[in-house]
């Protein structure tokens, strides 16, 4: 009876009706003041204030609900009073004490690491989620002050160097900005803050620095934005300055950490340097340095020259600068010198500088000695140290790789998505996946970025590039050819198109799109990368003396912009394409323009033909007479995996081919699918092996993954023949004399080909 007196008394009073009004409306203010924040960049901690404001003023709703929730005109008490008034007070302060409370936390955590030479060490850092990303641009063309020009880059240059312990750092220097057309805009302007937005939401940043910098007499004066991505709005606006580029760095540096994480202190225990001691105390090395980028990117002989004796002058200017003889070094390998000596100075010279600086010049220094265990070490280290950091991440992932290791490829890689890494590192991983045969979860990781990174997804061509290597060529044409039809014209997609068409048996297709590629190439990197291409469609396809013509233009296009000596890795590329269809003049060509591209490097690259040849001439017993010579050339270029290539060709060519077998085998399941893997397996499993389960299941794989492959397609034929499968034999032998149509005609294996299509 008092439960019904009393729902009786509640219903009267519209308790109910009146509740339910205070939730629905406490709802549309979070809402609201959820939206709010983020259109205008504010703090989502007023998200949370708000809602525990609304509960901490609900006992005082449901007094005045119950007590006056009836049109009857009742006085207040005073005990309601003071509690109305006391607990609106309470809600009001409360949350701020709270997050007050909350921001006095450190979120720094307390992590043990172990170093390259098994050290421990201990370091505070702060959470993956409390990092924020920053964008710097810079213009660094066509400024009408080219004196205020190098100031703008030299800042920025001593920023990123400054503030990439703390968070990650982008730096845009809008002449390095190669796909900017992308943009609807011009690399000769002064780029707009709507274009800096949306490369910065391309790239996942969360703020960009917007900054202009004058120069009088006595300061240089700057005047900055902090602009919140997300919002387009500026957080902060600052006008400093600094009498030299050092002190308005640290002056800037200051401010945006106060800006950006509330106080003007490291994050974490690292060491927080002065700009002065980051690279150089001489501006004058500084000036040279902040100039190198345009000189790099336009790498013709001339400018090489150029920068590598500017970048001398700097060693000179100041013999302490570490990232001056890291510089060195790259042109030195440039050039075909002696660069290890400036290698290991950069690295001594480093203790002077920032822990991220050391370890990258320390790995550079590993990969160059080619100490992979001390390079995935350091990687592993720097991943914890550095959890913002993409780059450790990636060589860690390519190490891997490298040595086999693919189960720590793909940890790694997922391990980088959990650590905030964002983008095309999906994309990556896929690839990753798609090579240990790993097919739902390389798809499943290609939907994720499709659906994250929509943006993205439309401007590249990497998840096509994915779908290809798994087989699914029409499906990838189908997803470039959407790509194209938002960015037309593209040389980088057609090259893609291209393989899924040429995936699907359409060689002419695929030749005549590399061809439209070729006038649509914007760059002559665009351009070697379509006819490199080339070359490997024409060699596929049987067209042997186009492929030896396209790669003559390759060459001279080649050697107008880079360094003779880069050409060498090109060479031994072509050598192999070359051997491959067993053309003795053409492959002498190439071994004998070696020593004359360059003289200091032609004993290694007589070292690899000598690989070569052995192995493509059969010759076994010069081959296992060389044996150790050809495992420690292998092992410094492939790690583990070169070494077990070469001792599977030496069994091979002893004519041991089960044991031949086991380390081609290895080689597969380590690396995934590599097109002269199946086909190096493909030629031993013709020979005296007689295991038909095996001899199916890579046989199934070559129809799957490489069925307008003419050689394999022979071997497959061969195979079906033996199997007494002579109609799926024809109709193989038919695919590929269609494929090799336009073939020469002294193109062996097509002439192979269409004589066993005679015999059936």
């Amino acid at each position: 009876m008092e439960s019904q007196n009393l729902f009786s008394k509640l219903w009267e009073r519209k308790f109910f009706q009146y509740l339910a009004t205070f939730l629905g409306a406490s709802w549309v203010v979070i809402q609201l003041v959820d939206w709010i924040t983020k259109r205008y960049g504010i703090d989502d901690v007023w998200v949370e204030r708000t809602g525990l404001f609304i509960l901490l003023l609900t006992p005082t709703v449901i007094s005045l609900i119950y007590n006056h929730g009836n049109d009857r005109d009742i006085k207040w008490t005073t005990g309601q009073k003071r509690f109305y008034l006391s607990n609106f007070f309470i809600a009001l302060l409360l949350p701020f004490f709270i997050q007050n409370a909350k921001a006095n936390t450190s979120s720094l955590k307390e992590i043990k690491v172990e170093n390259e030479f098994g050290d421990t060490i201990s370091r505070s850092i702060h959470d993956v989620s409390e990092i924020k990303r920053l964008g710097l641009f810079y213009n660094d063309k066509n400024k009408a002050d080219q004196s205020e020009n190098w100031v703008d880059e030299a800042v920025g240059l001593l920023l990123n160097y400054d503030l990439e312990q703390d968070m990650r750092i982008s730096l845009f220097g809008t002449s390095l900005l190669h796909d900017i057309d992308n943009y609807s805009y011009t690399k000769e302007d002064e780029l707009p803050l709507s274009v800096k937005l949306k490369i910065a939401k391309n790239n996942f940043l969360d703020f960009i620095l917007d900054s202009h910098f004058t120069v009088d007499k006595e300061n240089i004066l700057s005047k900055i934005q902090i602009i919140d991505v997300k919002s387009g709005k500026a957080v902060t606006e600052l006008e400093m300055k600094g009498k030299d580029i050092y002190e308005l760095t640290d002056n800037l540096s200051s401010a945006i950490r106060q800006n950006l994480y509330g106080q003007d202190t490291e994050m974490s225990t690292f060491v927080d340097l002065p700009a002065s001691n980051l690279i150089s105390r001489n501006p004058a090395v500084i000036k040279i340095l902040s100039e190198i980028p345009d000189a790099e990117r336009n790498k013709i002989d001339e400018n090489v020259e150029k920068v590598y004796q500017d970048i001398l002058e700097t060693t000179k200017l100041d013999p302490q600068c570490a990232l001056c003889f890291q510089i060195l070094s790259g042109y030195e390998i440039a050039k075909g010198l002696e660069y290890k000596k400036s290698i290991n100075k950069a690295v001594e010279l480093s203790q002077n500088t920032t822990e991220r600086i050391q370890l990258d010049l320390k790995l550079t220094s590993y990969l160059v000695e080619n100490d992979i265990p001390k390079a995935k070490k350091l990687c592993e280290m720097w991943m914890k140290l550095y959890p913002q950091d993409e780059l450790p991440y990636k060589k860690l992932m390519n190490l891997a790789m490298l040595t086999g290791d693919m189960n720590q490829a793909t940890s790694v890689g997922e391990n980088a998505i959990k650590n905030g890494v964002k983008g095309k590192i999906y994309v990556d991983l896929a690839e990753i996946y798609a090579k240990i045969q790993n097919y739902s979860k390389a798809d499943s990781l290609l939907n994720i970025f499709e659906k994250n990174y929509p943006l993205l997804a439309q401007e590249s061509p990497v998840s096509a590039k994915v779908l290809n290597s798994l087989g699914e060529y029409k499906k990838a044409q189908d997803r470039i050819e959407e790509v194209l039809i938002l960015n037309p014209n593209n040389a980088e997609l057609e090259i893609v198109l291209a393989d899924s068409q040429f995936g699907q048996g359409n060689s002419t297709e695929a030749v005549n799109t590399l061809k439209t590629a070729l006038s649509h190439a914007k760059s002559i990197n665009d351009s070697l990368s379509v006819q490199e291409k080339l070359v490997s469609t024409y060699i596929a396809s049987g067209q042997i003396n186009k492929a030896f013509e396209t790669e003559r233009d390759y060459k001279n296009n080649f050697l107008t912009i880079y360094p003779k000596i880069n050409y060498i890795q090109k060479l031994y590329g072509f050598c192999q394409y070359f051997d491959f269809i067993a053309n003795e003049k053409i492959r002498n060509d190439y071994i004998n323009s070696s020593v004359d591209l360059a003289p200091a490097h032609a004993a290694l690259f007589t070292d690899v033909n000598e690989f070569l040849i052995t192995t493509l001439d059969k010759n076994g017993e010069s081959f296992h007479k060389n044996l150790d010579h050809f495992i420690d050339l292998q092992t410094k270029t492939q790690g583990e995996i070169g070494r077990g290539i070469v001792l599977g060709y030496d069994y091979y060519l002893s004519g041991n081919y089960e044991e031949s077998l086991k380390y081609f085998e290895q080689y597969v399941d380590k690396s995934g699918i590599p097109l002269y893997g199946l086909g190096s397996i493909a030629s031993i499993l013709m020979q005296n092996i007689n295991d038909r389960e095996k001899q199916k299941e890579y046989f199934e794989l070559i129809e799957k993954y490489v069925p307008y492959n003419l050689n394999h397609n022979l071997f497959y034929a061969q195979y079906l023949i033996q199997n007494n499968e002579n109609s799926k034999a024809k109709e193989v032998l038919k695919r590929s004399i269609e494929l090799g149509k336009n073939a020469d005609e002294n193109a062996s294996f097509i002439t192979e080909i269409r004589e066993l299509y005679e015999k059936l």
